[in-house]
């Protein structure tokens, strides 16, 4: 009798969580452009940095230690998962905390930066970022898009309105590409600071995006870490150390197995090739802190 009343408010509990998330939060409309190959070599390289844009010496510090990594290792861009202006996003496309918080600080790497909308983005104009597309190593063609680069698929997605963008997401990550790599804002699994997202948060995106890729990066939480569901092949991988003020360290319980977490600021890098992912989290000082492989399987 209590499954069948859970079933019969299902779709209702789904309405409200659709309606909610399209009243307070901002939705653009997800990229229609054809996909995007940046290099079409057997290898591809990355920085994965959320929660940056306080313009603070530890913003700072961290940008130096990617510098470091990357002057010795390859890097061929950036993901930059959300919260990329505190506290309220920016006013409007010429506002000067775009040079203040990102330009000034990332422009010597001279690598592109890939970035998806964080909460305190929506807080102000989210369209003033896409508006930025192009303008120096900024590029945001829509709130959710997609590009390849080498044997990857890379998928962004706009997570202040999870619910409108997961069908185009699901549809977004079919490709022949071996390794299908999701990023976002708001993590679904995170042993601290807002651990893991609510239940229907998390019905509703393992229901339209199930295994389909095999990580999900994230940031949010102000600390790196990652994870993985049991009984799931997907790596949940959150990397909010960019900059932000920092957050309580108490562990809170998860539905997820914490493979790794530290509490300080840094990034993490992927390098990958048809067969491997291999996965490096570095500290602000540029050491290396943790290092794991994932072979691709079949």
């Amino acid at each position: 009798m209590k499954l069948k009343i859970f079933l019969a408010l299902l779709p209702l509990g789904f309405a409200i969580f659709v309606w909610s998330s399209a009243k307070e939060k901002v939705c653009l409309f997800p990229s229609s452009e054809e996909l995007q190959t940046l290099h079409q070599r057997k290898q591809a390289s990355f920085i994965v940095l959320g929660d940056t844009g306080t313009g603070l010496p530890m913003q700072k510090t961290v940008a130096k230690a990617i510098k470091k990594v990357c002057q010795n290792k390859a890097c061929d861009f950036v993901l930059l998962l959300g919260d990329n202006f505190y506290p309220k996003g920016l006013k409007n496309p010429n506002d000067p905390l775009f040079d203040r918080v990102f330009s000034n600080i990332y422009s010597s790497l001279g690598l592109p930066f890939y970035a998806i909308l964080g909460n305190h983005d929506v807080k102000g104009e989210g369209s003033a970022q896409v508006a930025l597309n192009g303008k120096k190593n900024w590029r945001m063609p829509a709130g959710s898009y997609r590009f390849a680069a080498g044997p990857a698929l890379f998928v962004g997605i706009n997570t202040n309105c999870q619910s409108l963008e997961l069908p185009w997401a699901r549809e977004a990550l079919k490709g022949p590409q071996p390794w299908k790599i999701l990023f976002g804002h708001h993590p679904i699994y995170a042993s601290k600071n807002h651990g893991d997202a609510p239940f229907l948060r998390r019905w509703v995106w393992l229901q339209a995006l199930g295994e389909r890729a095999d990580l999900y990066l994230s940031g949010h939480d102000h600390h790196l870490e990652h994870l993985t569901r049991r009984g799931l092949s997907t790596q949940y991988l959150i990397s909010g150390g960019g900059g932000g003020a920092a957050t309580s360290s108490e562990p809170k319980p998860s539905l997820a197995e914490s493979h790794f977490s530290h509490s300080g600021p840094g990034f993490i890098r992927i390098s990958l090739d048809s067969v491997n992912l291999d996965i490096e989290f570095y500290d602000a000082q540029a050491k290396a802190i943790y290092r794991t492989r994932i072979p691709k399987t079949p």
